[in-house]
C-alpha cells in the first residue's frame, strides 16, 4: 500500500512517528511523507491568517494526493484535521479527506480529551470526527469506548504501542551503574506536605496519599457542576462527585465510564448530565483521575532514598526531594544508553486512562533492560508478568521486587532477555502496522 504520513514537528512524538514510518516500510509498504512543520510555523507566526494558511495547505495536500495516489493517510492526534481547511458537504463541515475520498487515520498518542492541552473538545460529536473516511487509533480499550460511546468518534481501534528496533536495542558491553533508571516527563504535580513526610516512611501510607489528593480533586469536580443548560441543584452534583471519588478510591482499575453508568440508578440526573455532554464527561474523567497524579513522582523519589536511582527527562526533583542522579534531558535516540545504565528500569503511568500501557515498557524491554512496571489492566495482553517483566503494587512492593532482581542476577538477565524477545516478536512497528491496517 502507498501510505501518506503527515509528519508533525516536535521531539519525542516526531521520533515515535518516524519509527512508525520505518515500520511501514519494513512491512513492505510505500511511505510518502508530507512534513507539517512549515504549516505549524506559519500558523504560529501569523495566527490571524490561520484560515488562509489552512486553505493553502489543503491545496498542497490535494496536489500531492492527485500526483501520488496514496491508499490512505495517517497523522498524529487531530493534526490532519486542523492543518488543512475543511469542506462543506451536505451542510456539514467535514475534513479535507472527505473531499479527497482518502481514508485517514488519526493516531491519538494522547487521548483526545488530553491532546493539545484539552483544546480539541470542540471537535467532540461533530461530523468531522465520525466521518466514514476517518478512523481513530488509541492504545487503550477503555479510552476507545469513551471516544465512540461518549465523545462521538467514529471507528476507533485500540492497539498497543510499538517500537523501532533500530533505535531501541541493547548497548554492547554496557554495565549497570545504577540500581534503577526512571524516565520522567511533564504532568507530575508538586508534592503535598503529607507526600514529603511519607518519603521517609518505609511503608508509605498510599491510601492516605490518595485520600489527600481526593480532597483537592473534590473541589475541582464541584466546580464542574452544570449551570446551563439543564442546570443541576448543587447538592445533587455534590453527592454525585462524592460517589465518583469513592468509586475511584475503591476501584480505580474499573473504567470511569462503567462507574458513571453504575451510579445512574442512584444519581440519575447527574449521571445523565455527565454522559450527555462530551466535554463535561471528558473534564470530569480527567479531573477524577488526578487522584492518582502524585504516584509517579512519589514512587521515584521514595525509591531514590533506598536505592541508587537515576532519572532523565523533565522532573521537579528538587520539589520532590529526590535523591536520584539526574541525567538531564536526553535525545530520543539516546534513551537506550540511559536504560543500559540501570539494573532495571521503572515505569509508573500517570493514570490518564484506566487500561493499557504507555510506550515506555516497550522501549525499556527492547533496550534489553528488565522493566519494573506498576500493574494495571491490559498489561497481561502485552507481557507475561514475572517472566517478561516485573509488576508491582505500590512503592514498598516495588522496592521488594527490585531487591529480588538485584539479589538474583541470573533472574534479572533472564527477564531482560525474555522481555526483549517478546517485544521484538510482537511489539515492533512493523508488526503493529500490519495489525492496524
Amino acid at each position: 500500500m502507498r501510505i501518506l504520513f503527515l509528519l508533525q514537528p516536535g521531539t519525542n512524538s516526531r521520533s515515535i512517528f518516524l519509527g512508525l514510518i520505518r515500520g511501514a516500510q519494513a512491512a513492505g509498504h510505500t511511505p510518502l511523507v508530507m512534513d507539517l512543520t512549515p504549516i505549524f510555523q506559519a500558523m504560529a507566526a501569523h495566527p490571524t491568517q490561520r484560515p488562509q494558511i489552512a486553505t493553502q495547505a489543503a491545496q498542497s495536500l490535494r496536489q500531492l494526493v492527485q500526483q501520488h495516489r496514496p491508499d490512505l493517510s495517517i497523522a498524529m492526534w487531530a493534526n490532519g484535521l486542523t492543518s488543512f481547511a475543511g469542506v462543506q458537504i451536505d451542510g456539514h463541515l467535514l475534513s479535507v479527506f472527505d473531499a479527497l475520498k482518502l481514508p485517514h487515520l488519526c493516531w491519538w498518542l494522547d487521548g483526545p480529551q488530553w491532546a493539545s492541552g484539552g483544546c480539541l473538545h470542540n471537535l467532540f460529536h461533530t461530523p468531522a470526527i465520525r466521518s466514514p473516511y476517518l478512523s481513530h487509533l488509541t492504545n487503550s480499550r477503555s479510552t476507545a469506548a469513551e471516544m465512540t460511546q461518549i465523545l462521538g468518534f467514529g471507528r476507533t481501534l485500540a492497539r498497543p504501542y510499538g517500537i523501532d528496533e533500530a533505535v531501541f536495542h541493547p548497548v554492547p558491553n554496557a554495565a549497570p551503574k545504577y540500581d534503577l533508571i526512571a524516565s520522567c516527563g511533564p504532568g507530575d504535580p508538586l508534592p503535598s506536605d503529607l507526600a514529603l513526610r511519607e518519603l521517609d516512611n518505609d511503608n508509605p501510607d498510599t491510601p492516605a496519599l490518595r485520600a489527600h489528593a481526593a480532597t483537592a480533586v473534590r473541589e475541582k469536580l464541584i466546580a464542574l457542576c452544570p449551570t446551563t443548560p439543564n442546570a443541576l441543584h448543587p447538592d445533587v452534583w455534590h453527592a454525585f462527585a462524592d460517589a465518583l471519588i469513592a468509586s475511584q478510591l475503591a476501584s480505580r482499575t474499573t473504567p470511569v465510564l462503567d462507574r458513571v453508568r453504575a451510579l445512574a440508578p442512584t444519581h440519575a440526573d447527574a449521571a445523565r448530565a455527565a454522559l450527555a455532554n462530551p466535554s463535561l464527561y471528558a473534564r470530569l474523567s480527567m479531573t477524577l483521575r488526578d487522584i492518582e497524579a502524585w504516584e509517579r513522582a512519589f514512587t521515584i523519589s521514595w525509591l531514590s532514598r533506598r536505592f541508587r536511582v537515576a532519572t532523565f527527562g523533565g522532573f521537579a526533583r528538587e520539589a520532590w526531594h529526590s535523591r536520584a542522579t539526574h541525567l538531564g534531558e536526553l535525545a530520543f535516540e539516546d534513551m537506550p544508553k540511559a536504560y543500559a545504565q540501570g539494573a532495571a528500569a521503572l515505569n509508573v503511568m500517570r493514570w490518564q486512562d484506566d487500561e493499557g500501557l504507555n510506550i515506555k515498557p516497550f522501549e525499556i524491554t527492547a533496550s534489553g533492560t528488565p522493566c519494573l512496571c506498576a500493574a494495571r489492566p491490559g498489561l497481561e495482553a502485552c507481557f507475561t508478568p514475572g517472566t517478561e517483566l516485573i509488576t508491582f503494587e505500590g512503592p514498598r512492593n516495588a522496592a521488594e521486587r527490585l531487591r529480588q532482581l538485584l539479589d538474583n542476577p541470573h533472574q534479572r538477565i533472564a527477564i531482560a532477555a525474555a522481555g526483549q524477545a517478546r517485544t521484538l516478536r510482537d511489539h515492533t512497528w512493523k508488526t503493529r502496522v500490519a495489525q492496524i491496517l
